[in-house]
């Protein structure tokens, strides 16, 4: 939390299955509902599956029901199938596609990208209008989560100084400057990196022939392999 509140964007590396997706965005809400300061978060999925899963998973932990009432403070988002919390300190959980239609009206103070895996064009064109973002609206801040990203690399996009012309409801960065034309104005946004260690969870590999189990047979061989591992 000291470090968000320090930086502007906040790179979060640790195993998968640490709590990335549900334990952070509530320290962030937690602590703003504890100030009562206005806080809408958007955390942002790769897939169709998970902010709908997530924002279940995060609601059953705060007590409280996915129904849009301004009693909850958590939702989700997938196309056109939505329960968007009416509480002014919640979180979203939504794809990447639904960030670009909400970052203008959505009036987010934080957003989540989870799972950030270079490479993806959807991924690093977010990575562009969250900065953008921050540069037309100083106080949103971004956090970025993955456990195999290219932190120095990333860093080094976010810290590089930036030079822009403003226009109305538009931002360009410029390459070329005339001073005739304009002053641009030199931007530094403030990031950090953070290494939190997690634990990885063991995996065996259990193979059906290696087991006394009948072979197609069995009413349900799902839970007659459960079973042979027990």
């Amino acid at each position: 939390l000291a470090a968000l509140a320090a930086n502007d964007v906040v790179l979060l590396a640790s195993n998968t299955g640490s709590g990335k997706s549900t334990r952070v965005p509530q320290f962030v809400l937690d602590e703003h509902q504890k100030r009562n300061q206005t806080c809408r978060i958007a955390v942002v999925e790769a897939n169709h599956i998970s902010p709908r899963y997530l924002a279940s998973r995060v609601a059953t932990e705060r007590g409280e029901k996915l129904d849009g009432s301004e009693y909850t403070s958590v939702g989700y988002a997938v196309n056109e199938n939505s329960e968007l919390p009416c509480n002014p300190k919640s979180i979203i959980y939504l794809t990447e596609f639904l960030l670009w239609r909400y970052l203008d009206s959505g009036n987010f103070t934080h957003i989540f990208i989870d799972e950030l895996h270079e490479g993806r064009i959807l991924q690093e064109t977010l990575l562009l209008l969250c900065k953008q973002r921050i540069v037309k609206q100083k106080n949103v801040k971004l956090i970025i989560m993955s456990e195999t990203m290219d932190a120095t690399k990333i860093t080094k996009y976010f810290k590089a100084p930036i030079k822009f012309q403003f226009y109305p409801q538009m931002i360009c960065e410029t390459r070329a400057y005339s001073p005739r034309s304009f002053t641009p104005n030199v931007i530094q946004i403030n990031t950090t990196h953070l290494d939190i260690p997690g634990r990885k969870y063991n995996i065996v590999r259990l193979f059906i022939e290696d087991t006394d189990v009948d072979h197609g047979h069995g009413d349900n061989p799902v839970e007659s392999v459960a079973a042979a591992i027990n």
